[in-house]
């Protein structure tokens, strides 16, 4: 085998391959045949000939000696380590093997000891072990409120899918640790206690980053695994109450008067010409499917309390109501504006109904695919609510819903017709009183259970009409937007 010959078939099985089933190949007793079916099963690739190529080209550097040198070039390789960190130190006892004890088996395989990423790892014990099962208790009891939390807020509308997204979760949780170390995702709890924006936002993207790192070698099963922390992380930001939501200050600033929706998406019926969507490999993508249970859990546990009016706008509050009561016209209303949510592009105005997925490339540009195949940029307001930039981002949580007129705003100009806001504020003070405890009106999901077995008439039918009543007298819109720029403009 040539230089050529060698970069050939390392390129095609992949430094990665060689170094994680390293193990798994030279241990192997069974047949080709067998260890294919084995390999595939990784997913390393969609289809088996990518596999049989991969194992055909380790088979070729081994047969001519030059694994040692292939696994110096991964040990070697930035980019390699750059997308798997573990990658350098398996390479390295690997080679610490191989040049120590450099014996051949009988069959003349080699018979390395290192440990493969395929055995289970050895359960490190953390010093008093009770702190070790401790910590594995709270991560369960975590797990079970997830559950609780993705039912009660119907993000998921079966318990065979709120299983898979705990166990998304766990999957998670293991990968992480075997990388970073045991117990370092379940440090995640401190880092949301915290509240502090900065520790979160890079905690959260540290693991984004790990994920999509991961995906590159199995998507499909890393793709799911992010569907699930991207709810995980909304879960432990309404858990921690993380995101500042309370607001006395009505802020003047609002959107220009937003243009009339294109209703026909072909490129010649846009206002103006569309510049030529950019291409660039894709980050991330989200179904429309998938956009809008991420928006409906956001917007049913923003709950806020205006000061200044004296009015709480209990988004949790009425979601139990509904829930409870197995009523979905809250859920209905929710969905219905949803689909009206205006999505911008550089000089066209579309509702969210018109939208297939949306893809955030790698290089942070964000592409919106609509249900007949028309492509454009995705564009947002700046803070100032008039001019239109792109929105820029690797993240989804920077993707936000934000009403054309402010929520503060709709309120105080409805304070004196909306009698069913009007009660759960006179309950929730009342309830104050008598429980001779501070309670924060914002923070609702630590009184509302205790509310509504106080108060079983907030229950009833006709309170629940009420309500809708009050939404709808609102007339509430929302637009997509980028959250930093939503940040600028004040409380909303």
């Amino acid at each position: 085998m040539n230089d050529k010959q060698f970069e050939d078939a390392f390129t095609a099985a992949g430094g990665w391959f060689i170094v994680s089933q390293y193990d798994t190949i030279t241990k192997s007793r069974l047949d080709q045949k067998k260890l294919l079916q084995k390999l595939f099963k990784k997913k390393f690739d969609s289809k088996i000939e990518g596999t049989r190529t991969r194992l055909s080209s380790f088979n070729r550097i081994w047969r001519a000696g030059r694994i040692k040198e292939a696994l110096k070039k991964i040990r070697d390789s930035k980019r390699i380590n750059r997308v798997h960190p573990e990658a350098k130190s398996i390479a390295e006892d690997i080679l610490t093997i191989l040049g120590v004890n450099s014996k051949k088996s009988v069959d003349g395989d080699w018979k390395p000891t290192v440990k493969s990423l395929d055995e289970p790892k050895q359960k490190v014990i953390i010093k008093g072990n009770q702190k070790k099962l401790s910590n594995d208790n709270n991560f369960d009891q975590l797990k079970k409120e997830f559950g609780d939390w993705l039912d009660e807020y119907d993000v998921l509308s079966t318990q065979n899918s709120i299983a898979s997204y705990k166990s998304y979760v766990n999957q998670l949780r293991n990968g992480y640790n075997e990388v970073f170390g045991v117990g370092k995702f379940e440090t995640i709890v401190s880092v949301y206690q915290s509240k502090s924006e900065n520790d979160i936002l890079k905690f959260y993207t540290k693991i984004v980053h790990f994920i999509n790192k991961q995906k590159r070698i199995q998507k499909k099963k890393w793709t799911d695994i992010g569907s699930g922390f991207y709810q995980f992380d909304d879960f432990l930001r309404d858990k921690f109450d993380c995101d500042d939501l309370e607001s006395g200050k009505i802020s003047e600033i609002t959107y220009k008067k937003i243009e009339p929706v294109t209703k026909k998406t072909k490129p010649e019926n846009i206002p103006e010409k569309e510049s030529k969507v950019v291409s660039g490999d894709i980050s991330e993508e989200f179904t429309q499917k998938e956009l809008m249970r991420t928006f409906k859990s956001r917007l049913k546990t923003q709950s806020r309390y205006y000061p200044n009016i004296d009015m709480l706008f209990p988004a949790r509050l009425i979601n139990d109501i509904f829930h409870k009561n197995k009523d979905n016209a809250f859920d209905t209303w929710m969905q219905n504006g949803l689909a009206n949510m205006r999505v911008l592009s550089k000089n066209a105005t579309f509702l969210f109904s018109f939208v297939r997925k949306i893809c955030l490339l790698q290089n942070k540009r964000i592409i919106v695919v609509l249900n007949d195949g028309y492509k454009f940029e995705l564009y947002t307001y700046k803070g100032d609510g008039k001019t239109r930039v792109p929105l820029r981002t690797l993240d989804k949580r920077d993707i936000s819903v934000d009403h054309i007129i402010s929520l503060a705003k709709k309120m105080q100009q409805n304070k004196n017709s909306l009698p069913a806001f009007k009660e759960m504020t006179e309950k929730f003070h009342e309830y104050e009183k008598l429980s001779k405890v501070s309670l924060n009106p914002r923070a609702d999901r630590t009184w509302k259970d205790n509310l509504l077995q106080k108060y079983s008439k907030l229950n009833s039918a006709k309170m629940r009409s009420a309500i809708m009543d009050d939404l709808k007298r609102m007339n509430l819109q929302y637009i997509l937007m980028d959250q930093r720029e939503n940040s600028k403009k004040g409380k909303n």
